[in-house]
């Protein structure tokens, strides 16, 4: 396999350069790598720093590279440890000279920008010779996210939902997936699911869920037989597409009372917020039974700055500690019954 100037070798990672664009007499190039496996098989892509200023996504990325062992896969997988080198090199989030969103530049436009140039050279040099991807985020600068994944709840796409439950997150947030999104795009144009999976920010490279994380990497490529060993999934996942953003309402200091990954009722004190100039102060409690996703990552806050976000639960979701079984455990166990199909009994191994 040959991507840019890097081209594969059995049980070798190599290392090249990609020319996505150029601008102003100079070619914007991306690091890539490839590792391929002694045996054939799949082929996937492992991306992050889509956003320049997101350190985790890269951060994880260039772990999973450490720890790749390329003699132990079946098939090849495509390691870009940063797509927006532009916005890294500045620190952005956006691709510098037009400031677009890099994620939501995956189009075909008649007049096209620095940034639709570079997505669409992505989706074509690397994304169409892929069966499936894993695309790394995080919060950015002033929020820190719970290590879960993002699915498209309007277009439904069975196989990035498959994606999702294999990855293994306690949480997976449906949402509407925006036109131009490289998850959204990658399906509609070639068919290759795409799984975004968002993982801490603040701009810190956090090792809390790092574990967690290759875990869910390395479920995803034992599904897909690149991989031996054990898929592990949570006993429950919460799949919600309701949405809770909590605003501050004054200028101050910020003392939070739940954690990320912590499952609220209704009415549960969240923060504190209090004023060194006005004294004023600010309680705020949770408008419903939720899940904290999203946390602010610093103490001093802004009047109208997001201090949480949380996905809400109904009333039997709470329970579920205590052993209840939902639809999405049933579906965790249907993938599982599909594995076990595909790789026959004596290699199936999940643990839940």
């Amino acid at each position: 396999m040959k991507i840019g100037t890097c081209t594969s070798k059995p049980g070798q990672i190599a290392w090249g350069e990609l020319t996505l664009a150029k601008f102003e007499g100079q070619h914007v190039r991306v690091p890539v790598a490839i590792a391929q496996g002694l045996k054939p098989g799949k082929t996937a892509f492992i991306s992050g720093g889509i956003h320049g200023d997101e350190a985790n996504g890269m951060w994880l990325v260039h772990k999973f590279l450490e720890e790749l062992d390329p003699k132990r896969i079946e098939g090849t997988i495509v390691i870009l440890p940063v797509i927006n080198t532009l916005g890294f090199k500045q620190k952005t989030r956006r691709v510098p000279y037009d400031n677009k969103d890099l994620n939501r530049s995956f189009l075909h436009v008649r007049t096209k920008t620095l940034a639709n140039v570079i997505a669409e050279n992505f989706l074509e040099k690397v994304v169409r010779q892929c069966d499936f991807g894993l695309d790394f985020h995080d919060s950015g600068y002033h929020q820190v996210n719970l290590l879960h994944v993002r699915i498209d709840q309007r277009r439904q796409i069975q196989e990035i939902r498959n994606l999702a439950v294999l990855f293994g997150t306690q949480v997976v947030l449906e949402r509407d997936g925006e036109v131009g999104m490289l998850a959204v795009q990658a399906y509609k144009r070639y068919k290759v699911p795409v799984l975004t999976v968002e993982i801490g920010g603040g701009e810190l490279a956090l090792n809390y869920y790092t574990k967690s994380a290759m875990q869910g990497i390395k479920n995803v490529l034992v599904f897909n037989g690149m991989l031996s060993g054990r898929i592990r999934l949570p006993k429950v996942q919460f799949f919600s597409f309701v949405k809770e953003e909590y605003f501050s309402g004054l200028d101050g200091i910020i003392k939070t009372h739940v954690r990320l990954g912590e499952l609220v009722r209704k009415g549960t004190l969240l923060a504190e917020i209090f004023s060194p100039i006005t004294k004023e102060r600010q309680l705020v409690r949770a408008t419903a039974n939720e899940v904290i996703v999203n946390i602010k990552s610093r103490s001093l806050i802004s009047k109208g700055d997001i201090m949480f976000m949380a996905l809400k639960l109904n009333d039997s979701e709470l329970h579920i500690r205590q052993g209840s079984k939902t639809a999405i455990y049933r579906k965790a166990s249907e993938i599982y019954r599909l594995y076990k199909r595909r790789v026959g009994r004596k290699r199936a191994d999940l643990i839940v």
